[in-house]
């Protein structure tokens, strides 16, 4: 079993763009060829040949693309969807900038010629800017992301005359890279997993968005052992062997679920140690201060949140451009509400990845976004003693 991935550069914008290719000898059409395999963010499976770049194949490994319906095989460009024209006509479009597979390892068998990898069906609400439909020009955004697309309450006018949002789906899968086919394709119990390792004995690890780091047989895809880790996992397990013992090493993230921090679990065969469950995480919004702002204030608040905190910040509910894993904002205390300019206009977090902004947001625009989260928080807040007072 050999797989091997480099960093390679991304298709767009996303930060997370170290794209896994495996490298193998594959006979194709009659003919033994040196090959690069790669299942990118677009939605569609390639094989190259390494020593001269001709396109053997480029097959669709995700039922879930709606932005091109094939890849000219003269050319290797996917050919665009004449009916998904989001500058015309903003919609959702599949599959997201975050990508069908992105840089989660995969598992190439190269004596059987299937390629191993979780994927996703994820979509994203795309349009023009605002400012660029109105004037014709695009003000590029001097923090965060420069996507050209349609943000905050613009954005969220626009959702509400579309059709709802697809439905967010994982898969792990077993794909026949020449064929276009699957040995077996399984559905994830979350859209956002961890990438996997294939054995030469057959197995297939992998970890899951819920924390369970699974064994599968590659050949079927039998579950054959699971383990709950209380966490979520995004990196892929690795084996190794010291003194002819074998171990298996995954990193389980904190998750959502649990009030854990991340840890890193060892596994071997006759292993005594248990892992403890930890404490549920409390997903109750703590009471957020009154809200003074106006509805415009809000407003503004919540297009500089998607330009420059949604970028690491989930969307507070509002469907955001990328899928995130820094705090959930509504959740501030009190206290922390009380030093949010500190810790965005002065930077007193760096030291656990919380740049300062103090260049770029005056007072102004600070308290705009901690009116939009303080908003959020509100509703969210509202709508959780709705649902316990209605529970019997």
């Amino acid at each position: 079993m050999n797989w091997y991935y480099q960093t390679v550069p991304g298709d767009n914008w996303d930060y997370s763009s170290a794209m896994p290719i495996a490298l193998g000898d594959m006979t194709v059409d009659g003919v033994e060829r040196k090959v690069l395999l790669q299942a990118p963010k677009n939605g569609f499976f390639y094989v190259i040949d390494r020593t001269d770049g001709e396109l053997l194949r480029a097959h669709p490994y995700t039922e879930g693309i709606t932005w091109a319906t094939h890849v000219d095989m003269e050319t290797g460009r996917p050919v665009e969807n004449p009916d998904v024209v989001y500058e015309t006509d903003p919609q959702w479009i599949l599959p997201a900038n975050a990508g069908a597979h992105n840089w989660e390892p995969m598992s190439f068998d190269e004596a059987s010629g299937i390629m191993y990898f979780y994927y996703h069906d994820y979509a994203n609400f795309y349009s023009l800017d605002e400012t660029f439909v109105a004037t014709g020009k695009y003000e590029i955004n001097k923090i965060g992301l420069s996507l050209g697309l349609g943000l905050g309450p613009y954005r969220s006018a626009l959702e509400a005359k579309a059709p709802p949002r697809p439905e967010t789906r994982g898969f792990l899968i077993a794909f026949d890279p020449l064929s276009g086919e699957s040995r077996w394709k399984l559905e994830l119990p979350t859209g956002f997993n961890g990438g996997v390792l294939a054995t030469v004995t057959g197995l297939l690890f992998q970890g899951d968005g819920k924390g369970q780091l699974s064994a599968y047989n590659t050949d079927s895809g039998e579950l054959l052992w699971r383990f709950d880790a209380y966490g979520s996992f995004s990196a892929a397990p690795v084996t190794y062997m010291i003194d002819g013992i074998q171990y298996l090493a995954a990193i389980a993230g904190s998750g959502a679920e649990y009030d854990s921090p991340g840890k890193l679990i060892v596994f071997k065969l006759g292993g005594a140690q248990t892992l403890p469950q930890p404490p549920l995480r409390s997903t109750e919004i703590p009471q957020p201060p009154t809200l003074t702002a106006s509805a415009e204030t809000v407003d503004r608040g919540n297009a500089l949140y998607h330009q420059i905190c949604a970028n690491c910040h989930r969307g507070l509910g509002v469907p955001m451009v990328i899928a995130a894993a820094a705090p959930d904002l509504r959740m501030m205390t009190l206290d922390t509400h009380k030093k949010f300019s500190e810790i965005v206009h002065d930077g007193t977090k760096q030291e656990l990845g919380m740049p300062g902004f103090g260049d770029s947001l005056d007072e102004e625009s600070l308290s705009a976004i901690r009116a939009f989260i303080i908003s959020r928080a509100i509703e969210k807040r509202d709508a959780q003693l709705q649902r316990q007072s209605s529970e019997p």
